[in-house]
């Protein structure tokens, strides 16, 4: 699972422990941990963390005074990843590391590591804190392998007879299956814009995303030529109703298309 560590530098020691006692879930293909420090000279920074983010399964923030005060550990990175784990296309891990105001953030609402949140600055033995972080994770990733796999609009379902054959049935969709497959499409999409909406920030390029009940708009403005461009994304609605319409007005039209 591609991991993408987020952390203050000024807690580096905390991530090369950390690391070190997550080898082994790297020898065993569980994990394939991605931190800034491996950037190449002459990487764009920004552009490059983004990928990284964007293509990761597992977010794992590294949590104290320093990270949560830092711009964008906190509202870039962790708020991108918090979206993304709310869409169900990621799995948000905060591991404590020293007595910080945490639990008055998004992070009271997930399980944190070490066990029962303790920071692992208030073990007495630090290798025990790493340890049960290192286990709690191989025990999550290890039941989360079919978690974040895309529905796909061709759904086939595999079947297994007893003698091994595998041979494939095409899926007969339901109205029901329908309507989560529209729903499952529009909240990648909102995750989609989100992260790039973050990227474009990061670039100092002013943009917003506004939710609605069902849907969302995306603005970005072009400062240089001062013009800015609007799209609106609905999951039903109007004579498309079930369906993924758009808008490219600043208010949703009736002939939007799908």
């Amino acid at each position: 699972m591609k991991t993408f560590c987020c952390y203050s530098h000024e807690d580096e020691e905390y991530l090369k422990n950390l690391h070190r006692h997550l080898k082994q879930l790297e020898r065993d293909g569980l994990i394939s941990l991605w931190y800034d420090r491996q950037l190449l000279a002459g990487s764009n920074l920004d552009s490059q963390i983004m990928q990284e983010l964007e293509s990761s399964e597992l977010f794992l923030f590294l949590v104290s005074s320093n990270s949560i005060a830092s711009n964008y550990c906190y509202e870039v990175e962790f708020e991108t990843a918090l979206h993304r784990a709310q869409s169900e296309s990621m799995i948000l891990v905060p591991i404590i590391l020293e007595p910080c105001d945490w639990r008055n953030t998004p992070l009271a609402r997930l399980i944190a590591l070490p066990k029962d949140g303790m920071p692992i600055s208030e073990w007495s033995d630090s290798n025990k804190a790493f340890h049960d972080v290192a286990e709690k994770l191989r025990e999550l990733i290890s039941k989360s392998k079919d978690y974040l796999k895309f529905i796909k609009p061709d759904s086939e379902e595999v079947l297994q007879s007893a003698s091994g054959t595998k041979f494939k049935t095409k899926k007969q969709f339901n109205d029901v299956d329908f309507k989560n497959f529209i729903d499952d499409a529009a909240d990648k999409m909102e995750s989609f814009f989100w992260e790039k909406i973050k990227l474009l920030e990061a670039n100092a390029i002013p943009a917003r995303l506004k939710k609605y009940d069902d849907g969302f708009e995306c603005t970005v403005a072009n400062e240089n030529v001062s013009v800015s461009a609007s799209l609106q994304v609905f999951s039903s609605g109007g004579m498309f109703d079930n369906a993924i319409t758009y808008s490219h007005d600043s208010r949703r039209s009736d002939n939007s298309s799908h």
